[in-house]
């Protein structure tokens, strides 16, 4: 559940310039946007002298809060059982192949 947060945590909106964006986006090198802002306003923060531990740039704890649920994995018969198993007919690959009339004007 992606609106799930911590009592901790605050939401940031902003926009920026595409140019700023863009360059944002290869430096970030395939890591989450999030974390990789989180991550950068953590550094300025700490050059500028402010004292912050790391830990305020870690996401949250998501274990246990959803995601996809597990496939069942079902394990089918082969078609053979399941046509004598259900009705006692042979299976597809057993049957006549039936020939049909022609029809009248064709």
């Amino acid at each position: 559940m992606a609106a799930e947060r911590t009592n901790t945590q605050k939401l940031i909106t902003l926009h920026v310039d595409g140019r700023l964006f863009e360059a944002a986006e290869k430096c970030r090198r395939g890591s989450p946007r999030s974390q990789w802002i989180r991550d950068a306003i953590l550094e300025k923060l700490q050059r500028e002298g402010i004292e912050i531990p790391d830990e305020a740039a870690f996401a949250p704890d998501r274990s246990g809060k959803g995601g996809p649920k597990p496939k069942k994995v079902v394990e089918m018969p082969p078609t053979q059982k399941v046509a004598e198993e259900h009705d006692g007919s042979p299976s597809v690959s057993e049957r006549k192949k039936v020939k049909y009339p022609k029809k009248k004007g064709r």
